[in-house]
This record gives structure tokens, sequence and C-alpha cells, in this order.
């Protein structure tokens, strides 16, 4: 009977706390602080819980950062708004500024700003890496490698001529030219120019399919061979005028 006794009297000591803490919490929201929980087992526990924020905080304090874009520009909008802030809003008549006047004077600063070495550079490259030549220590060596890839380049040369279609003599054309023109024109001393296997195989499979297209063949064409050349020529030349159109531009 007394251990009952003492179960009931905990029990309603247990009851009333929940409900005195139940009206602190109700109390602590309508003030808005934060409520505390207090939970006792007999006269030895007693844990305390801190709940969530009050809602009823303050909106500014409460208001989640803007981290996209979006929501950035909302806010933007939202503030003009309520402040009556004006924007100018530029009008889609007005004439724009034409880019050719800007260009004009873009070019014609460039050039005001070049000296007569940089336009000697400009249209001459080879004057530029000629300044940092070693002759005494490179000019040798350098004349032993180009006569190497010169005995090289007379049969490798001729060999492309044939894949090309071509007679052996434009081979050695296209060896002998190129290096030439590329050593006063060009931007590299160590750079080789010169037919190669993969363009000699392109412009023979082009020139054939071309003539065979408008019915010309060996077989019934006699001067098959003359208008072979003559279409290879016109090809190199609408090659260099496109090479020498973006050296130009740069």
């Amino acid at each position: 009977m007394t251990d009952n006794n003492n179960n009931n009297s905990n029990d309603e000591g247990i009851n009333e706390k929940v409900e005195i803490g139940s009206k602190d919490e109700s109390s602590a929201t309508t003030n808005g602080t934060a409520p505390s929980i207090t939970a006792a087992s007999g006269d030895t526990t007693s844990v305390t819980a801190q709940a969530l924020p009050s809602v009823a905080a303050d909106s500014q304090s409460t208001r989640r950062r803007p981290v996209t874009t979006h929501r950035k520009t909302r806010d933007y909008i939202m503030t003009d708004s309520f402040q009556n802030t004006r924007h100018v809003v530029p009008d889609s008549k007005r004439p724009r500024a034409a880019w050719c006047p800007k260009m004009i004077d873009a070019v014609k600063e460039n050039v005001a700003s070049k000296s007569g070495l940089d336009w000697l550079e400009l249209f001459f490259p080879m004057t530029t890496w000629l300044k940092t030549y070693s002759w005494r220590e490179n000019l040798l060596q350098d004349f032993i490698a180009g006569c190497t890839v010169g005995v090289m380049v007379v049969p490798q040369s001729m060999s492309y001529a044939k894949l090309a279609g071509l007679p052996v003599e434009y081979g050695l054309y296209s060896a002998l030219v190129p290096v030439y023109a590329y050593a006063v024109w060009g931007s590299s001393r160590q750079l080789a120019v010169g037919p190669v296997a993969l363009v000699s195989l392109l412009l023979a499979t082009g020139l054939t399919h071309e003539l065979e297209k408008t019915g010309h063949t060996p077989e019934n064409t006699e001067n098959y061979q003359e208008m072979y050349n003559q279409l290879a020529i016109q090809v190199s030349l609408l090659v260099g005028c496109m090479y020498i159109g973006l050296g130009l531009l740069r």
C-alpha cells in the first residue's frame, strides 16, 4: 500500500510539471521567446531542450538571403517598387552608333603607332628572326642541313608529282619555289614547306572527278594532260591567293 501511494504521488507530481511546462511553452510562444521543455523522472533526472526559434521574430532577420539571380532580381524589383524608383528605358527607335567609324578609328590608331621597323617586320617577317640569328654558330650547320634536305627533296618531289598526275618538272617547281618564297615571307626559320603525299592525292582525285563530270577522259581527249595541268595551276593560284590574303589580314 505504501508503494502504491508513493507511485501515485510521483505520477501526480510529473503530471503537474508537464502541465506547468505546457503553460510556460504557450506563454513563451505568445511573448515571442524560445520555450523550454522540462521533463523529470523521480528526483534525480531532468532534461531541458530548447525549441525551435519563434516564427513571430522580425521579418528582416528571418528573411532568407538571396542565393539565385532570380531572387536577387525579385528583391531589386520589390525595393524599387516600394521606393518609387524610376529607371530610364532606352529608346529602340534611337539610331545606334555605327561600328564602321569605330573600326576605322582603331585602324588609324594602329597604323599611327607603328614605326618603320614594325612595317618592315609586318611585310617581311624574316627580319624578325634574322635579328636574333647567330651567324657564327648556326650558319654552317644550317648549310649542311639545307644541302641534305635538297638532295632528298629532288626524288621526293618527282614522286609526289606522279601521285598528283603531273609531269615530274612540276614536282621540282613545287619543291623549290615555296622554299625561297617562305624564306622571305615566312615567320619561322625551322619550318619546311613543299609538296606532300596527301595534297598530291587530293589534287589528283579532285581534278580527275571534275574532268570526268564534263566527259573528258584520257581515252576520248587528246589534250587531256594539258587541260589537267592547267586546272592544277589554277588550283595552286587560288590556294596561293587565299594564303596571301590570310597573311595580310593576320
